[in-house]
């Protein structure tokens, strides 16, 4: 049998966790709601580059020596394309990784060589492993983006070239 005293810090003790775990519930909460309330809304459609840029774009001749690492959506707005013309993304990181080569189907997928093993490290050596892939990209909901990622063959050497093919059945 407890006595009394104890049983009395005990469930005092076991209120303050209530307590505790109820506050730190609704604060996560709260902060799930303000985190999911201020992302901003998802663009539809491929994102572009800004068209009639001055043509031909000026060269930089200071370059600097460790050039900053860009988003997709930061370094689409450093094209300069001939005028009418315009560069739209369509797939980034994590959907595809290392890209050497790309090259659309019949059907408008997207086959991409990924090659991680290259030109690895600061003495930029090629890897022997096999850890290159080639993948399928898809653009399931129509919006011009590619959204589904299916790794057609795995564990390859340093691939190089790709090529779809499109048979007609009679």
């Amino acid at each position: 049998m407890i006595p009394a005293k104890f049983r009395k810090d005990r469930e005092e003790l076991a209120m303050r966790f209530k307590t505790h775990a109820l506050t730190c519930a609704v604060l996560a909460l709260w902060v799930a709601a303000g985190l999911s309330a201020t992302k901003p809304a998802r663009h539809k459609g491929p994102l572009t580059s800004q068209l009639n840029l001055p043509w031909p774009a000026s060269v930089q001749k200071k370059q600097p020596k460790y050039p900053p690492v860009l988003t997709p959506a930061q370094e689409l707005k450093t094209f300069h394309m001939a005028p009418g013309y315009q560069v739209q993304l369509v797939a980034s990181e994590p959907l595809v990784k290392d890209p050497i080569l790309a090259e659309f189907d019949g059907d408008g997928r997207l086959w991409v060589v990924e090659m991680q093993g290259y030109a690895v490290g600061e003495k930029m050596v090629n890897m022997t492993e096999p850890v290159s892939d080639v993948v399928i990209l898809e653009d399931t909901d129509g919006d011009g983006v590619y959204d589904k990622r299916t790794v057609f063959q795995d564990k390859l050497v340093l691939p190089r070239a790709l090529k779809s093919w499109i048979i007609i059945a009679p």
